[in-house]
């Protein structure tokens, strides 16, 4: 059996501050322009309404505010400005349509059709017609609006891109890695004010990175489901906590254990059920190591689908986190009906966001997971 796909400490969401955490060392430091706002102040009118309103930049004449504010790289070496003529793909978030009525139904855990969305809720035809007029008259190609109307991707030169949104983009090398950023807010014409939430891919800088598994600790055995589908724990032997006194059960954190923790054998198997999970790179090794969990902890083996919301790269720095995140999905539920990989391009939040509505707007998968993490600056950008 490969070793790492069994080496797991845990899965799930990943947090990370602004100044450190799993995140990349690209991220703001704490109290940077752009890195977050403080407690305190109402929400702007932008999105849902929970940007807060001292992080949206004053407008200049003829312009109006977007929620993506200047990028203030950590760890960075300014190279000034970038090239020009360096191709930059944006994608342009649109204002949703009656948001309290959204919130109240999310509120409600109403379950809402994904054609009724886009005729209640989503950005109108007429919105996406404005963003679209606008892109196309300042240079821009490829422009392709999401199939939910939420987004409007398009590529541009650098030089192109700083015009279209009155902002700055500088070249950055951090750790001897080339990146670029916007340096200034983004704004958009004051036609799209209000239409245009935020500008994101004006940074190509990561948000975050996939995180490693911790080994458990030494003679400990991972527990494995039964012919019965019932998990089976091995025994462990007992100690004592140095500190406290109190014995405590160390236990390998496998599938079968997390089935129990949740208590997942009072619910039904979730064989009618679909679930995405997100990647970035070359899967393939991660739906092996899967196979081989299914085989090791008694799981029956799921049918797993990859979705290229994005093209796909060689990545395959990330391939133990997809493989606990297919592994303990799957072993929390105990079987589930299939699993969408939906795999992005990179874990900048730009190319997250859209597989995130991708995924969305695909209506599939009712569950959906990301083991990702990061500074909460970067989903605007």
């Amino acid at each position: 059996m490969r070793k790492r796909a069994v080496l797991a400490a845990a899965i799930g969401i990943l947090t990370a501050s602004c100044s450190g955490g799993h995140s990349a060392s690209t991220i703001p430091a704490a109290g940077a322009p752009g890195a977050g706002a403080s407690g305190g102040m109402s929400p702007s009118s932008l999105g849902a309404r929970t940007t807060r309103a001292n992080t949206v930049a004053t407008a200049p004449s003829g312009w109006a505010a977007t929620a993506t504010g200047a990028i203030a790289l950590a760890n960075a070496t300014d190279l000034g400005q970038l090239d020009g003529n360096k191709p930059v793909n944006v994608v342009l978030a649109l204002q949703m349509r009656n948001v309290d009525a959204v919130k109240a139904a999310i509120a409600a855990r109403q379950i809402v059709s994904r054609s009724a969305f886009v005729s209640q809720y989503a950005p109108s035809s007429a919105q996406v017609a404005a963003a679209t007029a606008y892109l196309q008259q300042s240079g821009f190609t490829n422009i392709t609006p999401a199939p939910n109307n939420m987004l409007v991707t398009a590529s541009a030169s650098a030089a192109a891109v700083q015009k279209a949104f009155n902002t700055t983009l500088h070249a950055f090398s951090v750790g001897g890695k080339p990146y670029y950023a916007n340096t200034q807010p983004a704004f958009v014409p004051t036609s799209l004010g209000g239409n245009v939430v935020a500008v994101l891919g004006l940074t190509n800088a990561p948000g975050f990175k996939a995180s490693h598994p911790s080994k458990p600790a030494p003679g400990v055995k991972p527990a494995i489901f039964d012919a019965n589908g019932s998990p089976s724990p091995n025994a462990c032997t007992k100690g004592v906590n140095t500190t406290t006194g109190t014995p405590v059960c160390p236990r390998f954190y496998d599938p079968a254990t997390f089935n129990i923790a949740y208590n997942a054998g009072s619910t039904p198997p979730a064989t009618n059920t679909e679930i995405g999970i997100f990647t970035i790179g070359d899967v393939s090794g991660s739906i092996a190591d899967l196979r081989e969990n299914e085989t090791q902890f008694g799981m029956p083996q799921i049918p797993v689908d990859i979705v290229h919301a994005q093209p796909q790269t060689a990545d395959v720095s990330g391939q133990s986190e997809w493989t606990l995140d297919m592994t303990y999905a799957q072993g929390m539920a105990y079987s589930v009906q299939h699993a969408d990989i939906y795999n992005v391009a990179s874990l900048s939040y730009t190319d997250l966001t859209r597989a995130l509505n991708r995924w969305a707007s695909d209506d599939i998968a009712p569950v959906m997971n990301a083991s990702v993490g990061g500074c909460e600056v970067f989903p605007y950008q």
